[in-house]
């Protein structure tokens, strides 16, 4: 009888163990390209549904789809990539794009201002959409670019200890952007600015904020 209940109390345990997690979908429309900073690569055919754990979790998506000409032909859209920040436990999840894009001009639009909405089976889910800034080249490095955005805003991915909800304060931000602008005005001329961001992106975050604060003080 004590053997049986110790069984029950572990198979407790374990079914509990298996119902905290995140299932994420997407809809038809929606192209994953990175999960939790990992860029998934090409596929034939995309995947529309994600487990995750619980917390603190990204994807980076995409509209992708085939939209209408004015001639009434068809041609293929994607747009720009876009990361989702979301936090939530125990809960199931669905994204999609807040507007239909079926032709080139709403495409268009769709890019200038994209919008998509997450709905859940919860009250807990929290979430930020932002556009992914380029980190410069000719071909885009979404791995690097989803590090680089993720350590200006202090999000710890599989973490719950953030400041605040998947952002450092706005100031913080602002004060990295006017150092960047300024370095890479004084330098482009002289040195190669994409080794010199590599140096920085290799930086510790106390090395980058000590070197941020001397930048924006020259």
């Amino acid at each position: 009888m004590k053997l049986l209940s110790a069984f029950t109390i572990v198979g407790l345990f374990i079914s509990g163990s298996a119902l905290a997690e995140v299932n994420v979908k997407v809809s038809d429309e929606i192209s994953v390209i990175a999960a939790n900073g990992e860029e998934l690569g090409l596929r034939l055919f995309d995947k529309k549904s994600y487990q995750f754990d619980d917390g603190v979790n990204q994807l980076l998506v995409r509209v992708s789809k085939l939209v209408r000409k004015p001639n009434g032909e068809f041609e293929k859209f994607d747009s720009d990539p876009v990361i989702v920040t979301f936090s939530t436990s125990n809960d199931s999840v669905f994204l999609k794009a807040s507007e239909d894009v079926e032709t080139v001009a709403q495409g268009r639009a769709f890019n200038k201002s994209p919008q998509y909405s997450m709905s859940s089976n919860s009250d807990s889910l929290q979430h930020q959409v932002d556009i992914l800034p380029r980190a410069g080249g000719i071909t885009r490095d979404y791995e690097k670019e989803i590090i680089r955005y993720n350590n200006k805003r202090n999000i710890v991915l599989k973490d719950n200890s953030i400041d605040t909800p998947f952002s450092s304060s706005k100031n913080e931000i602002d004060l990295e952007q006017q150092s960047e602008d300024a370095l890479n005005s004084v330098v482009s001329s002289a040195v190669d600015v994409s080794e010199l961001r590599k140096q920085y992106l290799a930086l510790t975050d106390k090395q980058r904020k000590d070197f941020l604060s001397w930048a924006v003080s020259q």
